[in-house]
């Protein structure tokens, strides 16, 4: 059962944006405008993000994952000093509380701090997004002893299904390659996913053309 909630930055986005929006740029000029207040507003966020996590361990959720979709609308130096603090911390204090309870942390567009985010203690695994190389990610993975999972296009399901058996293949031999395989052939320290959520025009048969073709996979026999 796993635990998730929005990254504090990313949920500060939709406060003071009120919607989903391209870029982002007014919760970007607040937070130049107005640094402290900034900071005291992601600090009210960080710490119920902590809250609602912790409940939902206790009542029963055994995996917890964070969702910073909006990190890459920061500049790497405003991203590592900003929002990947309130994330540690959020991590941080699980672990110490719940040592044996799995974090994941997927950050969208962050690849600019993909190894600041690997090198932390704090994380157990990392879902990685469709624009960076998997195989970058996987080297991380093998040099900071971390789990990732992705990270395939979601718009590839709307390709036949021998092209989508091809792409995951290609995928999951690019993580084998670097973390080598299991006795069943998959991947070592790896989930194969796509690297966004599902569209909702995406049909249920596309979905399960992923799943086989995750399934056919024996790279490493």
């Amino acid at each position: 059962l796993i635990g998730f909630t929005g990254a504090p930055w990313t949920l500060m986005c939709y406060m003071l944006e009120g919607s989903s929006k391209p870029s982002y740029s007014g919760a970007r000029r607040w937070f130049h405008e107005c640094p402290e207040v900034a900071r005291k507003l992601l600090a009210l966020i960080t710490n119920v993000c902590i809250e609602l996590l912790l409940m939902q361990i206790e009542n029963g959720a055994q995996i917890i994952q964070l969702f910073e979709s909006h990190g890459g609308e920061l500049t790497p130096q405003t991203f590592e000093g900003f929002a990947l603090p309130a994330i540690e911390l959020i991590a941080s204090t699980i672990k110490r509380l719940y040592p044996n309870v799995p974090v994941i942390l997927f950050g969208r567009n962050v690849g600019h701090s993909l190894e600041k985010c690997f090198s932390s203690t704090s994380f157990d695994a990392f879902s990685i997004d469709c624009n960076t190389p998997i195989a970058h990610a996987a080297q991380l993975a093998k040099k900071y002893n971390k789990t990732i999972q992705g990270n395939l296009d979601p718009c590839v399901l709307y390709s036949p299904k021998e092209n989508i058996q091809a792409e995951v293949h290609k995928m999951m031999s690019e993580v084998g390659a670097v973390l080598g395989h299991t006795a069943g052939g998959a991947p070592n320290s790896y989930v194969a996913n796509l690297g966004w959520g599902m569209l909702p025009t995406h049909k249920p048969d596309q979905l399960q053309a992923f799943i086989d073709a995750v399934h056919s996979y024996k790279g490493g026999q």
